[in-house]
């Protein structure tokens, strides 16, 4: 009996010290955290073999491939016990950085499905629909990261002003036009001019109706124009507080035209606006209605931003424009009709004197000559025969000569 209970006693001990080690193993072993879910890029499921990435402060920690329909399963593993505790995992989805992020959980399995948009497509950009109206446009973005959600913004680049008359008889009007040069403002009067000395032109505490003090003097305005740049931004002059008012040469008391600058607010959106999944946007966003110009509407999400042009026409018409310049000179008229005939004019001089006249009748035939001299007398015909004859025999005598000559060229 005492044998069996040391051997038993020897089995309990020896499965003690074995289960001890294993124990303390357990808790040092690195922790595992497994995902899975469906990758898309661009918003479109991505095809089978595109590799996914985990990574942990910018060091990839675990890596897999794709199969069909998207579908991944990944494990994140630390490299010791705890390493990876609190921390943030971020995921790749080929090149292109996931939206998700998740935190790292020992021994956990999450169902996580990833979208990323790849930034090689090119900036993102808005479009608004109309560029050019009075305040309500349609804004559409393309190219933003999905799931990101937009914010609107709008900055006056250029505002006029309509100045109208003021109170005394010059019945002057005209437009202000206040342009953003970087941290300073451009100030462009034209109104119909007066005649006379320069007329003082100011920046004042406002609005015109209980106009205050001079904030920024502007060149006087000569002909009816004036231009200025003040050392302001144009977005410190869109508050509501300021006019933009000339004076009476005559009276400097007195105003001949003034306008208030308007207000300019933020964009309103109709909610709140969420990028898809292919990066883009769309929604209706109402901009400033007060102070006809240009503006820039900007909408952001996360780190992207892109910008577009706004003109707004305004709610009402404002005062009619200075007189245009003179067009150019039209075309030639058609030809008048034929006047009346016109009196006599003076005797002309003498004509230049005729050709000369053709040639006389012939004359009647004159008398008859007197007879011609008698010829000498010619030979009588024995002397002609004796001359023939003496000829005759020439001849003869050279034919006879001729032929003996012929004979003795034979002989010899």
């Amino acid at each position: 009996m005492a044998k069996k209970l040391r051997v038993l006693l020897a089995t309990v001990l020896a499965l003690s010290l074995a289960l001890v080690p294993a124990a303390v193993f357990a808790q040092a072993t690195p922790s595992p955290h497994r995902f899975f879910g469906t990758a898309r890029l661009d918003g479109s499921v991505v095809p089978a073999g595109t590799a996914v990435a985990a990574l942990v402060d910018g060091n990839q920690v675990g890596t897999a491939t794709t199969t069909a329909g998207g579908s991944y399963v990944l494990q994140v593993q630390e490299t010791t016990a705890g390493a990876f505790t609190g921390k943030t995992v971020t995921f790749k989805v080929g090149i292109a950085t996931a939206n998700q992020t998740t935190a790292f959980t020992g021994f956990a399995v999450t169902n996580l499905d990833l979208a990323a948009l790849s930034t090689p497509a090119g900036a993102p950009g808005i479009t608004l629909s109309p560029a050019v109206g009075t305040g309500v446009v349609g804004i559409t973005g393309a190219r933003f990261v999905s799931g990101g959600t937009v914010t609107v913004t709008v900055a006056a680049t250029s505002v006029t002003v309509p100045l109208v008359e003021g109170r005394n008889t010059l019945k002057q009007t005209g437009v202000a036009t206040l342009t953003a040069v970087g941290a300073n403002t451009q100030v462009v009067v034209s109104v119909t001019p007066v005649q006379g000395a320069d007329q003082a032109v100011h920046i004042h505490t406002g609005p015109c109706a209980t106009l205050g003090g001079v904030v920024d003097s502007l060149t006087s305005i000569k002909a009816g124009a004036s231009t200025t740049t003040v050392t302001r931004t144009l977005a410190s002059l869109l508050t509501g507080g300021f006019a933009i008012n000339a004076h009476d040469p005559a009276d400097a008391t007195k105003s001949t035209t003034c306008g208030d600058i308007p207000t300019v607010g933020t964009a309103a959106t109709a909610g709140a606006i969420t990028v898809a999944g292919d990066g883009s946007f769309g929604d209706v966003a109402v901009l400033p209605t007060s102070g006809s110009g240009t503006y820039t509407v900007t909408a952001t999400a996360g780190t992207l931003s892109a910008s577009a042009t706004y003109r707004l026409a305004g709610a009402g018409a404002g005062p009619a424009g200075t007189a245009g310049l003179q067009g150019p000179q039209g075309t030639q008229g058609p030809r008048g009709l034929q006047g009346f005939e016109g009196s006599q004019g003076d005797r002309g001089a003498a004509g230049v004197a005729g050709l000369a006249g053709s040639a006389g009748v012939a004359g009647a035939a004159g008398k008859a000559g007197a007879p011609g001299v008698a010829g000498a007398a010619g030979q009588d015909a024995a002397s002609g025969i004796a001359v023939v004859a003496l000829i005759i025999a020439i001849v003869a005598a050279v034919l006879t000569v001729g032929g003996v000559v012929m004979l003795r060229r034979k002989k010899t």
